[in-house]
């Protein structure tokens, strides 16, 4: 019988770290999606400067083609940071003012904040910029996915509101891809998540191991106090 109890246990457990590894392959994919989604969309503006090439290769298991076409477009190092090549006198010629580092975002803001923030742009002609934020009011930040989400209007209450143009995606296309872009963003702030995620399934073994053993030293070790206690 106990034969039969340690095999459904260990059967259970590997069904266990099978799921785990499941969800961090599909949670990998997403950091993927998203880190390209950053480089094509973000990075000729913003800047990760505590998130270095070579982390991001090791990290989200990229391949030598993505990083090399990321180092070349922005003429970065493998070891260096991911430093935006926007200049502080463009920056201000453009926005007014140099777009800030997004490296610690997510966890300054939170995020959801972010993801609003990222889906909350509608038209406003009155706006410096032409556009403004749900979230945000008056954002030196103009709609950076106008083409995929497509352009829309104000409500008339400071909020998205209807389609003016179409976008290049479907709208629930749009918010997966923004869920992948936030996703990274998270993984930016922390990078240490990934090795969490991989030590994680190896440290719930290790103490449903341990706790099976101290179940069974219980068992042998109350089964002789029952028996000395018979024999009194």
């Amino acid at each position: 019988m106990m034969a039969r109890g340690w095999r459904r246990g260990w059967l259970f457990l590997g069904l266990v770290c099978s799921a785990l590894a499941s969800v961090q392959a599909a949670d990998r994919a997403s950091l993927q999606r998203g880190e390209r989604m950053f480089m094509a969309d973000c990075a000729a503006c913003h800047s990760l400067k505590y998130l270095r090439y070579s982390r991001l290769q090791q990290d989200l298991d990229l391949s030598p083609e993505e990083v090399r076409r990321d180092l070349q477009r922005f003429g970065a190092k493998a070891e260096g940071p991911v430093i935006s090549p926007m200049t502080p006198r463009i920056a201000g010629y453009a926005f007014g003012k140099l777009p800030p580092d997004l490296s610690l975002e997510t966890a300054v803001r939170g995020p959801g904040w972010v993801r609003r923030y990222l889906g909350g742009f509608y038209l406003d002609p009155s706006a410096p910029q032409g556009w403004n934020n749900a979230v945000l009011q008056n954002a030196a930040m103009p709609d950076p996915f106008w083409r995929l989400q497509g352009i829309r209007a104000n409500d008339g209450h400071g909020r998205p509101g209807g389609l003016l143009v179409p976008g290049q995606v479907a709208p629930r296309a749009f918010a997966g891809q923004l869920d992948d872009l936030v996703a990274f963003l998270s993984y930016a702030a922390t990078p240490d998540v990934i090795q969490r995620r991989v030590l994680g399934p190896w440290v719930l073994a290790f103490l449903a191991l341990f706790t099976a053993l101290a179940w069974a030293l219980k068992r042998v070790v109350w089964k002789d106090v029952k028996g000395s206690r018979g024999a009194t």
